[in-house]
């Protein structure tokens, strides 16, 4: 491992870049150079560097040290850029792991773990992929209130793959609404509403909690 790989650690451990350095022993602006490096990378994001700082320190820096942050990984477009992937994640994990579990229960043929889906949710799936007419899985065009209406409905079977909501259904259930109504806001700007910085937090820690 290299220095951009010893900083990007310390980002995903929480750390500030003023923290990594002192603990790394570099000067604070090499440390900026190195997480530069491990942006370039892939190793970390511009967001994730952002999101060290205190939400006091991050709306009006008071040190030099924190407004460089701020300055150099606190861009707008950057930020949107995340939470755009980090949505991708979520839904794109939720999607893969709602089916592997539902085939490994029930079995891999439409007769098995398809039938486990909600009817409602079949219908409209079925419909969506007739009017595309593509050779594509109905399964595909499942939306985040569908993987919702699925895990709630087997939920017994799904429990276990929730992670940290493995305990809390109604919890998950309301999330999984949140995230929802955030996604829309990203998809489609021209309705004139914009994420901020709480919807921006409340993906990070769902993915989080979610292991994904």
């Amino acid at each position: 491992m290299g220095r951009p790989d010893d900083v990007a650690k310390g980002i995903s451990q929480g750390l500030t870049p003023a923290e990594i350095a002192a603990e790394l022993e570099i000067a604070f602006s090499s440390a900026l150079s190195y997480l530069e490096t491990a942006v370039g990378k892939g190793l970390v994001r511009r967001s994730d560097v952002y999101y060290t700082l205190r939400r006091e320190n991050r709306r009006s820096p008071m040190s030099q040290e924190d407004r460089q942050i701020v300055q150099r990984f606190g861009s707008a477009a950057h930020a949107m850029g995340d939470m755009y992937e980090d949505l991708r994640d979520i839904e794109t994990a939720l999607h893969l792991r709602i089916r592997s579990t539902l085939e490994e229960e029930y079995g891999s043929g439409k007769t098995e773990w398809w039938l486990r889906i909600p009817l409602e949710t079949r219908n409209k799936c079925n419909e969506r992929c007739e009017v595309d007419n593509l050779s594509l899985d109905a399964y595909c065009y499942t939306d985040l209130i569908d993987l919702q209406k699925i895990i709630d409905k087997n939920w017994s079977v799904l429990q276990a793959k929730m992670a940290g909501y493995a305990s809390d259904k109604p919890e998950l259930m309301s999330a999984l609404i949140e995230l929802n109504r955030i996604r829309n806001m990203v998809m489609h700007p021209a309705r004139g509403t914009r994420p901020n910085e709480a919807d921006f937090l409340f993906i990070k820690d769902l993915k989080r909690e979610l292991k994904i």
